[in-house]
């Protein structure tokens, strides 16, 4: 049984491709490849594929995200103008409204001692 399957390896190991150059001169060259180098080529052309489009996708992703980035920096940016143009006009409105507050106050108790004098 261990003699037939190294026959098999051996004989797997001798199978392939033939490649013949023939040129206008000289001698004909002869190139002999086998299965596990051609087997060995296309996983390593297919690798180097993946590889290669796992890297476009992922560039492509990133790109995506670094204008999203963008997006959302302009729109930081215009609402900190915003906000600094309506801070101020909120500190003058919460000061009008203590004022409001002080003076309500103060008429109620001059109201209210209206009210309490006698008549």
């Amino acid at each position: 049984m261990r003699r037939g399957v190294r026959r098999l390896l051996s004989s797997v190991g001798r199978w392939g491709f033939t490649f013949m150059v023939v040129p206008r001169r000289g001698s004909i060259r002869r190139v002999t490849v086998p299965w596990l180098g051609v087997i060995g080529l296309i996983a390593a052309i297919g690798v180097s594929g993946y590889l290669c489009i796992d890297y476009v996708q992922t560039l492509s992703r990133t790109n995506r995200q670094l204008i999203k980035i963008k997006q959302l920096k302009d729109v930081t940016r215009k609402l900190e103008t915003e906000n600094n143009q309506i801070n101020p006009a909120l500190k003058e409105t919460k000061r009008t409204q203590a004022e409001l507050n002080h003076t309500q106050n103060e008429l109620a108790g001059i109201s209210g001692a209206f009210n309490s004098a006698p008549r």
